[in-house]
């Protein structure tokens, strides 16, 4: 089922490769929080 992760990030290389990508969706981050999900403490940004 897609988009069940509890977490967003905000760029799609940053996301481990072993992923199943096939159920990745893509979001605003104001609709990823609206949902629920948090900023994934893996990747890293400024």
């Amino acid at each position: 089922m897609s988009g069940n992760s509890d977490v967003y990030w905000y760029r799609i290389e940053n996301i481990p490769s072993n992923t199943n990508f096939n159920n990745v969706v893509k979001m605003s981050e104001q609709t990823a929080i609206s949902r629920g999900k948090h900023h994934s403490e893996k990747e890293k940004y400024n």
